[in-house]
């Protein structure tokens, strides 16, 4: 295991894809960090298929699911430390050796040589999820004052949040910073992998602040978990929460963890040597890490895994690709997700139908 966990949590939204999937259907997800598949898990009795080439997202995986397995809600929610900033927590320690025995001796090794990551909590363990809490931690409480980030969290409505944006939080100085720590040098070697950036010259930094604007200004913060924990890193338990940390879905999500399996391959090769057929084909954005030839392979193998009108969801970040043959865009869908989606970060997002 010479890799990172790059992700300890899923950064897109898991709402929509409820109206894509139906009870006993098969669903094959880009496992990342686990959320959209335990978060499908809580709405539709679903057969899950994760890919992911990354060992450590699947250890990370592996380690949420035996959390579920074994703990109470309370408990688990402690453990994954959701509801409290990433800081060390012995009895973590304690909590893992009961619920470690499930785990291989390769995933035990791992964890047992990063306790920290125990200790502070698994969903903040991520190289992002780390990035997300240097600039909350640092640069954005300097910028613009931990007082104004509360201020605007708690914003009653989305007036209340402009006007805070405008007044408080839209100045040269955070702009300045924003866009110098999320350039595209700093990304690379801290917050994300450098493969997600290497087909864009943009600078990310521009990019992400106009984007996030839509966060700030024209969603909900109450209701937006995603942008929450990037001001914060953690989640508010008396606000909206990501379906997996939600109580009333605890013990459902728990009684249908044996529909997830994990595999530990890349998606053009997971694809290349199974003949599964899905009703839903999740992507998230690794056609950001691909040619456009890489992507269109990508795609046409998609096609040939799908069941009659499955569907294929493709998020792009700094690069767009999309399908040039055998999938049809299901515009009044895209369109409803792009208005309506927390991912304001994201370029965009795009449900096919294959033809």
């Amino acid at each position: 295991m010479n890799e990172e966990i790059s992700y300890s949590l899923c950064w897109e939204d898991a709402d929509f894809l409820h109206a894509l999937n139906k009870d006993n259907s098969k669903a094959l997800l880009v496992a990342s960090g686990g959320c959209l598949a335990l978060s499908s898990l809580a709405n539709k009795d679903l057969n899950i298929e994760t890919v992911e080439k990354n060992l450590l997202q699947n250890a990370l995986l592996r380690l949420k699911l035996s959390a579920i397995q074994h703990l109470n809600y309370d408990d688990c929610m402690h453990f994954f430390g959701v509801f409290s900033r990433p800081y060390e927590v012995k009895n973590r320690l304690e909590i893992y050796e009961k619920i470690s025995e499930d785990l291989s001796r390769q995933d035990q090794k791992f964890w047992e040589m990063n306790k920290n990551s125990i200790m502070k909590g698994i969903v903040h363990s991520g190289k992002w999820e780390k990035y997300v809490l240097a600039w909350n931690t640092y640069f954005l409480s300097i910028a613009v004052g931990r007082k104004n980030i509360n201020n605007f969290i708690l914003s009653e409505n989305i007036n209340d949040q402009k006007k805070i944006f405008f007044k408080k939080i839209d100045n040269f100085f955070h702009r300045l910073i924003f866009r110098l720590f999320n350039n595209k040098k700093i990304q690379s070697r801290y917050g994300r992998h450098p493969d997600l950036l290497k087909f864009t010259s943009d600078s990310p930094g521009k990019i992400f602040y106009e984007r996030l604007k839509r966060a700030w200004c024209d969603i909900s913060i109450k209701k937006n978990y995603l942008f929450r924990y990037i001001l914060e890193s953690h989640y508010r338990q008396d606000m909206p929460l990501p379906e997996w940390a939600i109580k009333k879905n605890y013990n459902i999500i728990r009684n249908r963890l044996s529909k997830i399996s994990i595999n530990e391959k890349d998606m053009i090769t997971y694809l290349k040597n199974n003949k599964g057929k899905f009703n839903l084909i999740h992507l998230s954005n690794i056609t950001d890490t691909m040619s456009n030839e890489e992507s269109q392979l990508l795609f046409s193998l998609c096609a040939k895994h799908l069941n009659t009108n499955g569907k294929l969801v493709v998020w792009n970040n700094l690069v767009r690709r999309a399908p040039s043959h055998n999938f049809k865009l299901i515009e009044d869908i895209t369109t409803l997700l792009k208005e309506n989606r927390l991912a304001t970060y994201y370029g965009s997002i795009e449900v096919y139908e294959v033809m």
